[in-house]
Protein backbone atom coordinates (compact mmCIF):
# COMPACT_ATOMS: atom_id res chain seq x y z
CA UNK A 1 0.00 0.00 0.00
CA UNK A 2 1.48 3.34 -0.93
CA UNK A 3 2.16 5.66 2.04
CA UNK A 4 2.03 8.99 -0.41
CA UNK A 5 0.25 10.04 -3.13
CA UNK A 6 3.36 11.84 -4.51
CA UNK A 7 7.25 11.34 -3.64
CA UNK A 8 10.04 14.59 -4.69
CA UNK A 9 12.95 13.01 -5.56
CA UNK A 10 15.89 15.34 -5.94
CA UNK A 11 14.13 18.11 -4.20
CA UNK A 12 17.41 20.17 -2.97
CA UNK A 13 17.98 21.27 -6.25
CA UNK A 14 17.26 23.77 -8.04
CA UNK A 15 14.28 22.71 -9.80
CA UNK A 16 14.03 20.56 -6.60
CA UNK A 17 13.36 23.42 -4.71
CA UNK A 18 10.68 24.95 -7.26
CA UNK A 19 8.63 21.79 -7.41
CA UNK A 20 8.48 21.82 -3.27
CA UNK A 21 7.25 25.37 -3.22
CA UNK A 22 4.03 23.59 -5.80
CA UNK A 23 3.76 21.09 -3.54
CA UNK A 24 3.45 23.17 -0.36
CA UNK A 25 0.86 25.49 -2.36
CA UNK A 26 -0.82 22.87 -3.49
CA UNK A 27 -1.53 20.66 -0.28
CA UNK A 28 -2.52 24.47 1.04
CA UNK A 29 -5.49 23.56 -1.35
CA UNK A 30 -6.49 20.14 -1.07
CA UNK A 31 -6.12 17.09 0.76
CA UNK A 32 -2.13 15.60 -0.38
CA UNK A 33 0.05 13.11 1.49
CA UNK A 34 3.99 13.60 0.21
CA UNK A 35 7.82 13.30 0.99
CA UNK A 36 10.81 14.58 -0.10
CA UNK A 37 13.52 12.40 -1.29
CA UNK A 38 17.07 12.82 -1.45
CA UNK A 39 20.42 11.63 -0.19
CA UNK A 40 21.05 14.17 2.62
CA UNK A 41 18.38 14.35 5.51
CA UNK A 42 20.12 18.36 6.72
CA UNK A 43 19.56 19.56 3.38
CA UNK A 44 15.88 18.46 2.72
CA UNK A 45 14.88 19.81 5.73
CA UNK A 46 16.62 22.93 5.31
CA UNK A 47 14.89 23.36 1.99
CA UNK A 48 11.18 22.46 3.96
CA UNK A 49 12.02 24.78 6.27
CA UNK A 50 12.75 27.72 4.05
CA UNK A 51 10.14 26.75 1.85
CA UNK A 52 7.31 26.56 4.01
CA UNK A 53 7.98 30.07 6.03
CA UNK A 54 8.01 31.22 1.99
CA UNK A 55 4.60 29.75 1.64
CA UNK A 56 3.00 30.37 4.82
CA UNK A 57 2.80 26.77 5.66
CA UNK A 58 3.39 26.44 9.51
CA UNK A 59 3.33 22.94 9.70
CA UNK A 60 4.57 20.70 7.56
CA UNK A 61 5.35 17.67 10.26
CA UNK A 62 3.22 15.71 7.75
CA UNK A 63 5.66 15.79 4.51
CA UNK A 64 8.35 12.81 4.82
CA UNK A 65 11.52 12.97 4.50
CA UNK A 66 12.83 9.51 2.32
CA UNK A 67 16.93 8.77 2.53
CA UNK A 68 17.63 7.29 -1.42
CA UNK A 69 20.57 7.85 -3.43
CA UNK A 70 20.88 7.06 -6.93
CA UNK A 71 23.76 4.90 -6.50
CA UNK A 72 21.84 2.32 -4.71
CA UNK A 73 19.30 0.73 -5.80
CA UNK A 74 17.57 -1.06 -3.42
CA UNK A 75 17.19 2.79 -1.66
CA UNK A 76 15.43 3.64 -5.12
CA UNK A 77 13.37 0.23 -4.79
CA UNK A 78 12.34 1.48 -1.69
CA UNK A 79 11.28 4.54 -2.11
CA UNK A 80 9.52 4.17 -5.30
CA UNK A 81 6.91 1.66 -3.62
CA UNK A 82 6.07 4.07 -1.33
CA UNK A 83 3.93 6.31 -3.76
CA UNK A 84 1.42 6.36 -6.11
CA UNK A 85 3.44 9.21 -8.17
CA UNK A 86 6.74 9.84 -8.65
CA UNK A 87 8.56 13.26 -9.80
CA UNK A 88 12.27 12.84 -10.21
CA UNK A 89 14.33 16.11 -10.49
CA UNK A 90 17.65 13.98 -10.72
CA UNK A 91 19.00 14.63 -13.95
CA UNK A 92 21.56 14.76 -16.35
CA UNK A 93 18.56 11.78 -16.98
CA UNK A 94 20.77 9.65 -19.36
CA UNK A 95 23.21 8.93 -16.37
CA UNK A 96 20.64 8.56 -13.47
CA UNK A 97 17.23 8.16 -14.65
CA UNK A 98 17.25 4.95 -15.81
CA UNK A 99 16.88 3.23 -12.64
CA UNK A 100 14.35 5.85 -11.05
CA UNK A 101 11.81 4.53 -14.33
CA UNK A 102 12.56 0.89 -13.38
CA UNK A 103 12.47 1.26 -9.64
CA UNK A 104 8.97 2.95 -10.42
CA UNK A 105 8.15 0.25 -12.70
CA UNK A 106 8.86 -2.47 -9.77
CA UNK A 107 7.31 -0.62 -7.47
CA UNK A 108 4.11 0.20 -9.71
CA UNK A 109 4.04 3.65 -9.40
CA UNK A 110 3.73 6.37 -11.97
CA UNK A 111 6.58 8.61 -12.69
CA UNK A 112 7.29 11.75 -13.80
CA UNK A 113 10.46 13.96 -14.73
CA UNK A 114 11.70 17.03 -15.66
CA UNK A 115 13.69 15.79 -18.05
CA UNK A 116 14.42 17.47 -21.73
CA UNK A 117 16.62 14.78 -23.37
CA UNK A 118 15.68 13.47 -26.45
CA UNK A 119 17.38 10.37 -25.89
CA UNK A 120 16.70 9.57 -22.54
CA UNK A 121 13.27 10.35 -23.50
CA UNK A 122 13.64 7.73 -26.47
CA UNK A 123 14.76 5.25 -24.77
CA UNK A 124 12.62 4.57 -22.10
CA UNK A 125 9.80 4.94 -24.59
CA UNK A 126 11.72 1.94 -26.12
CA UNK A 127 12.50 -0.09 -23.38
CA UNK A 128 9.45 0.57 -21.29
CA UNK A 129 6.36 1.19 -22.61
CA UNK A 130 4.68 -1.91 -23.13
CA UNK A 131 5.74 -2.83 -19.43
CA UNK A 132 4.09 0.06 -18.36
CA UNK A 133 1.11 -0.11 -20.53
CA UNK A 134 0.85 -3.43 -18.88
CA UNK A 135 1.53 -2.27 -15.41
CA UNK A 136 -1.37 0.21 -16.32
CA UNK A 137 1.45 3.17 -15.38
CA UNK A 138 2.47 6.27 -16.96
CA UNK A 139 5.61 7.08 -18.12
CA UNK A 140 5.95 11.36 -18.73
CA UNK A 141 8.88 13.21 -19.05
CA UNK A 142 9.45 16.34 -19.99
CA UNK A 143 7.36 18.47 -17.81
CA UNK A 144 9.50 21.81 -17.40
CA UNK A 145 11.13 24.37 -18.92
CA UNK A 146 12.19 22.39 -22.18
CA UNK A 147 8.96 21.26 -23.08
CA UNK A 148 6.19 23.54 -21.58
CA UNK A 149 7.06 26.70 -23.88
CA UNK A 150 7.28 24.47 -26.88
CA UNK A 151 4.23 22.49 -25.92
CA UNK A 152 2.40 25.75 -25.57
CA UNK A 153 3.34 27.32 -28.43
CA UNK A 154 2.94 24.74 -30.62
CA UNK A 155 -0.63 24.99 -28.96
CA UNK A 156 -0.96 28.57 -29.94
CA UNK A 157 0.05 28.12 -33.65
CA UNK A 158 -2.36 25.27 -34.14
CA UNK A 159 -5.34 27.45 -32.48
CA UNK A 160 -4.55 30.83 -34.70
CA UNK A 161 -2.40 29.20 -37.79
CA UNK A 162 -5.30 30.28 -40.84
CA UNK A 163 -4.36 27.28 -43.37
CA UNK A 164 -3.09 23.47 -42.65
CA UNK A 165 -0.23 23.14 -40.26
CA UNK A 166 2.02 20.53 -41.58
CA UNK A 167 5.07 21.21 -39.06
CA UNK A 168 7.01 23.56 -36.75
CA UNK A 169 10.83 24.10 -36.10
CA UNK A 170 11.34 25.20 -33.06
CA UNK A 171 14.37 26.74 -31.79
CA UNK A 172 15.83 27.49 -27.89
CA UNK A 173 18.37 30.07 -27.60
CA UNK A 174 21.08 30.47 -25.19
CA UNK A 175 22.37 33.01 -23.58
CA UNK A 176 26.39 33.50 -22.94
CA UNK A 177 27.06 36.01 -20.39
CA UNK A 178 30.46 36.50 -19.62
CA UNK A 179 31.85 37.48 -15.41
CA UNK A 180 35.87 38.72 -15.45
CA UNK A 181 37.39 35.59 -17.37
CA UNK A 182 34.33 33.13 -16.42
CA UNK A 183 31.66 32.42 -19.13
CA UNK A 184 28.37 31.40 -17.57
CA UNK A 185 25.14 29.62 -19.78
CA UNK A 186 21.72 29.69 -19.20
CA UNK A 187 19.53 27.47 -20.67
CA UNK A 188 22.33 25.18 -21.70
CA UNK A 189 21.93 21.78 -19.82
CA UNK A 190 19.43 20.04 -22.52
CA UNK A 191 21.72 21.35 -25.48
CA UNK A 192 24.86 20.30 -23.47
CA UNK A 193 23.16 16.92 -22.61
CA UNK A 194 21.82 16.79 -26.66
CA UNK A 195 24.97 17.44 -28.13
CA UNK A 196 27.02 14.76 -26.18
CA UNK A 197 24.14 11.94 -27.05
CA UNK A 198 23.50 13.20 -30.48
CA UNK A 199 25.45 10.15 -32.14
CA UNK A 200 22.97 7.93 -30.18
CA UNK A 201 19.90 9.58 -31.57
Amino acid sequence: MEEFDIIVFGGTGYTGVHVVREMFLTSKKEALSWALAGRSIEKMRSVLQTVAGETGVTDYSDVGVIVANIDDVESIEQMCVRAKLLINCVGPYYLWGRQVVEGCLAGNTHYLDISGEPFFMEQMEADYHDKAEELGLVIVSACGFDSVPADVGVRYVQTNFPGTLTSIELTLMRELERKGSQFIFRHSNVLSTGSQTNHQL
